[in-house]
């Protein structure tokens, strides 16, 4: 504390004008504000950004503590991020990550896709033929990178401080395989481009290596996948492997649903005869 605001404290002692219940002179310092009226306060500026779960009443914003604290400062209120966090909690609000729930369109056929695939599944399972859904998963860049994870050293080993593409001696392209029915996966990893070529050879793949050896009886094959990328139903590459690599010389039948952007319930079907 400064010199001069003990000589004006003493001032004010001397003063006599101090009541004995007051450590100050009437008017000094910031107007109080009652807790309710500051929560009424904070509720009226979070009420554009809220959303909440009318279920369990948690409640969740877009706004950080800080953006709240500034908000009333703006306002000549003076409150901490901390003390806002603390506030917000004692309203029911909580942090909420984004989640993707919303779709862009909603066709009325739609649940009636996933009930044909519920359908052919059981009708799979029941007579032991193999179901497995693919997937293409994130590219990786080869190289000395930062990745997540700890393992036990004695000295931390040292990486680049970037991901840059260029950096890179390569990049890998994983592939998925995942059996619903032994509830077991494989990824299958190239080295080129995310291709239908080779999404058809990774599932070729699983079928020369552990495929026959788990359904010896295997006569159909049941494909579970999205629409898009390198097993996209408009990929005719994706299609002419299929057929080529797995139908014509495992003299087996491939069935996979689809289901079109319009809604339309599709399933592709690719034999031994036809192919």
């Amino acid at each position: 504390m400064s010199s001069k605001t003990i000589a004006r404290g003493r001032k004010e002692l001397l003063s006599h004008h101090i009541t004995p219940d007051r450590i100050r002179q009437e008017g000094a310092g910031q107007p109080t504000l009652k807790k309710t009226d500051l929560l009424k306060k904070i509720e009226e500026l979070m009420a554009e950004d809220t959303a909440g779960d009318p279920m369990s009443g948690r409640k969740w914003t877009r706004k950080s503590t800080y953006t709240v604290s500034e908000e009333l400062c703006a306002e000549d209120i003076s409150l901490s991020p901390n003390i806002a966090g603390k506030l917000l909690k004692e309203l029911h609000f909580s942090l909420k990550s984004n989640r993707k729930t919303i779709a862009e369109t909603h066709h009325p056929a739609r649940n009636q896709q996933f009930g044909i695939i519920a359908d052919m599944k059981m009708r799979f399972t029941d007579r032991a033929q193999p179901v497995v859904s693919v997937d293409s998963k994130k590219k990786e860049l080869i190289g000395n990178f930062k990745n997540n994870g700890k393992t036990w050293k004695k000295k931390r080993e040292e990486v680049y401080c970037h991901d840059f593409r260029s950096m890179a001696t390569g990049i890998a392209n994983p592939y998925g395989r995942y059996d619903l029915t032994a509830n077991c996966g494989t990824v299958v990893v190239g080295t080129s481009y995310d291709t239908p070529e080779f999404a058809a050879e990774s599932i070729e793949l699983w079928l020369t290596s552990s495929g026959y050896a788990e359904y010896p009886h295997m006569d159909e094959l049941l494909i579970l996948c999205d629409a898009g990328g390198s097993n996209s139903y408009r990929a005719r590459l994706w299609k002419y492997g299929l057929s080529t690599k797995i139908c014509r010389p495992y003299g087996i039948s491939v069935i996979i649903p689809r289901e079109l952007p319009n809604g339309i319930p599709l399933t592709i079907a690719f034999s031994a005869s036809s192919a």
